[in-house]
């Protein structure tokens, strides 16, 4: 561990109660770390960015959502996760603590070099493991039962409902599909899927990536940045979407939260949303990073373009689409 990394947040180190132990990360230009140490006996790991950075807001935002799981697991709505133990900040940083649970996640964290990061890819050990499923659509569930109310209730969702014409036009032109019908659905249905009583706490980036697998077989849900109250098929469309490799997976996800003609359509309704909020960058030069040729051809290509295009037509044609 670098001696000038310590020297360096020995002041946050203080003020927090915590002892290092192993460093993850320390990004010098940028200022920022992340950490494995203890707080007293308990295990656990810090993130510290400087306040200027984006996501700061995403990290404050997480414990926000931690106090308002707490409030409601007095009430029996526990949501199994990865809890965050404590905040701060002083004049330059932000950190954030979590309790650290060894065990694995889903899938492979972030590997940026594949267009999906990875996120599709459930480790072997795993693969055939569909039981595991059953916990995350407890919570799934239990989101259901959430209260509504204080700042969160504000909080935009990862992916909008509406995009402009330019971004549309783009995503046509680079998958070669008109999205007339997708748009059209949207608008049909779009004061309903938006009603309140169709609205609960969300997720919005639940991926096998952010499901951890700890040594003792408990299954969690880690990272609420995206978190906020959107309609209750987005979480069970965003899995579905990344569970594509895996049918079975699928097949039990989908039969345990889709049991109703409206469920079927707001399934359809937020898996435009999510492709389209993905194919963004891609194709309309959103974010020059994600916009190399090989991702675009990989999208054009892949199952999830069959998947918008039969969401447009119709419930079954969705379930007809195969890899």
């Amino acid at each position: 561990m670098p001696a000038k990394w310590k020297d360096c947040f020995k002041g946050i180190f203080e003020d927090s109660g915590f002892s290092p132990e192993k460093l993850f990360l320390f990004d010098q230009s940028k200022l920022r770390c992340s950490v494995m140490g203890k707080i007293g006996n308990v295990q656990c790991f810090l993130k510290i960015v400087k306040l200027s950075d984006a996501r700061v807001q995403r990290y404050k935002k997480e414990y926000q959502v931690e106090k308002l799981f707490c409030s409601n697991a007095k009430n029996g709505n526990d949501i199994a996760r990865v809890q965050i133990l404590n905040d701060g900040e002083n004049l330059e940083y932000y950190w954030l603590i979590r309790k650290f649970y060894p065990g694995n996640s889903l899938s492979s964290y972030s590997n940026q070099k594949k267009p999906l990061f990875g996120y599709d890819l459930i480790t072997r050990r795993y693969s055939k493991k569909v039981d595991i499923l059953k916990p995350i659509i407890n919570n799934i569930r239990v989101f259901k039962k959430i209260q509504k109310g204080g700042p969160l209730e504000r909080e935009l969702p990862m992916y909008v409902l509406e995009m402009d014409d330019k971004l549309i036009s783009g995503i046509e032109k680079g998958i070669n599909l008109s999205l007339e019908k997708q748009l059209n659905f949207i608008i049909t249905i779009k004061h309903d899927y938006l009603d309140g009583v169709n609205t609960c706490a969300s997720m919005g980036d639940l991926t096998p990536a952010n499901i951890i697998i700890t040594k003792s077989n408990e299954v969690l849900l880690s990272d609420f940045e995206w978190f906020s109250f959107d309609n209750y098929m987005m979480d069970t469309a965003h899995l579905w979407l990344f569970l594509w490799r895996y049918p079975r997976w699928q097949k039990e996800l989908f039969s345990a939260m889709v049991a109703s003609n409206k469920a079927e359509d707001f399934f359809r309704v937020s898996l435009i949303r999510i492709i389209l909020g993905w194919y963004k960058a891609p194709f309309t030069g959103d974010n020059p990073i994600h916009s190399s040729a090989s991702r675009k051809k990989y999208f054009t290509n892949h199952i999830w373009t069959k998947y918008l295009e039969a969401a447009g037509d119709s419930f079954e044609a969705l379930m007809k689409v195969k890899k």
